[in-house]
């Protein structure tokens, strides 16, 4: 997170340089494009064949209804921000759900009174005036994809794939729209909502605090927050579970709110029978659950380039503003005299004059040199060279030919993990 947001590392002098050098915000943002162009190349990026030649109009309208679907639920939105969270922590979790949006509106009718004869018929009506009317209106009822955060899954111990064992998902709601949910959906959602209240809130963090958090970083928030938000923590539990004591394990979905209150518990509600979770990773590692992505690869690479280019610029600093040492009881005014980035230092030695300015060598040339050689690790490790990031420039010493071979490289590496987007997210 720090290593794509740039976020400089402290120093411990105010006068240190503390810049940050967005080479990962450049790979990230590089690699992002190509995949990008690569999977959505058409639209929609999707082809419906027929198996037989009498299948060929069904096909025609499958796709037409998948492209309808896509663009009606922002497919390539949502799943851009689940490319980008993939290149930045290596692992991405997207959910799809069936989603039923309803509109509620209001609109005036004619209060009118019925008038009865002295048999009891009716004779007419008596306009009363006006009165509101509520009625919802379903305006949408189908799939729709969602990027998830990923400090808020939590799977299985044991899983390597998001379809092995549980997995949690933890999200946080107002009390308002829980009972809003036990409205609409009284045969899925539990009475137990009734019993929250706001008090029932937890503490919400900030992004950057979840995902470190989740990353095993020790994480101390410096600002203080109220205790109640009145945003409840749901837990939402996917996975197999004798649901009815018959000795089979069957595919359920459980939901606890605040921790305590068991707001919903019923079987997976797709036919299917799985979790309705996707996985992407830039680089998978065998064997386990979270992926390897740009900037975990690159955090050496990135730090010591950082403290390369810091101590550049400290060295032209000594070197525009040289320390000095001055001869104690020549009746210099120190308080007179402001140095920076150094100071003076008194000696009792015989120096040159009163007054003698420290030589700082110049050592940008060999930082250059060095700056130099992290960059081409760095491509290296990430098959990104400057013609891939658009730059225009062929490196020194490359000619055409070897250039367009690290092009078509840059372009397989990437292409594989593309093709894995392809069947693990897409599909």
């Amino acid at each position: 997170y720090d290593m794509y947001r740039g976020i400089p590392e402290t120093k411990p002098y105010h006068w240190m340089s503390k810049k940050f050098i967005p080479m990962t915000f450049g790979k990230v943002e590089t690699a992002y494009a190509v995949l990008q162009s690569i999977l959505f190349a058409t639209h929609p990026p999707f082809e419906v064949l027929p198996r037989e030649e009498q299948d060929r109009e069904s096909a025609s309208i499958f796709q037409r209804l998948l492209s309808y679907q896509f663009d009606e639920t922002n497919v390539f939105q949502e799943f851009s921000l689940f490319l980008k969270s993939l290149l930045i922590h290596g692992t991405a979790i997207g959910k799809v759900v069936w989603d039923t949006t309803f509109t509620k509106s209001t609109q005036w009718i004619e209060d009118k009174e019925p008038l009865f004869n002295l048999f009891g018929l009716k004779i007419g009506e008596r306009f009363k005036g006006y009165k509101e009317e509520e009625s919802r209106t379903r305006t949408f009822d189908g799939p729709r994809f969602l990027n998830l955060n990923i400090s808020d899954i939590f799977p299985d111990p044991q899983a390597v794939d998001i379809q092995d064992g549980w997995v949690i998902h933890r999200t946080r709601r107002t009390r308002g729209y829980l009972l809003q949910l036990l409205k609409n959906f009284p045969d899925s959602f539990t009475r137990e909502i009734l019993q929250i209240t706001d008090e029932d809130g937890t503490e919400t963090q900030s992004n950057k605090e979840d995902i470190e958090q989740s990353m095993g970083r020790l994480y101390q928030p410096q600002v203080s927050r109220p205790k109640y938000t009145s945003l409840i923590e749901l837990l939402e539990w996917w996975g197999d579970y004798d649901f009815d004591d018959d000795g089979e394990l069957e595919p359920c979905i459980f939901t606890v709110a605040a921790g305590k209150y068991l707001i919903r518990a019923e079987r997976n509600p797709y036919w299917h029978g799985l979790k309705p979770f996707i996985k992407g990773v830039y680089v998978s590692v065998p064997n386990d659950f979270y992926g390897i992505g740009i900037p975990e690869v690159l955090e050496d690479l990135q730090l010591t380039l950082n403290e390369t280019f810091d101590q550049r610029n400290d060295n032209v600093s000594f070197a525009l503003n040289k320390p000095a040492i001055f001869k104690r009881g020549s009746g210099i005014d120190t308080r007179k005299l402001i140095f920076k980035p150094g100071g003076l230092y008194g000696t009792d030695e015989e120096i040159t004059g009163s007054l003698q300015f420290l030589d700082i060598a110049n050592f940008t040339r060999d930082s250059h040199l060095h700056q130099a050689d992290i960059e081409r690790w760095a491509q290296e490790a990430t098959a990104i060279t400057s013609l891939t990031m658009g730059l225009g420039q062929q490196e020194g010493g490359k000619t055409a030919t070897e250039a367009q071979i690290r092009q078509r490289a840059t372009g397989n590496r990437l292409g594989i993990i593309a093709k894995l987007l392809e069947y693990s997210g897409l599909q």
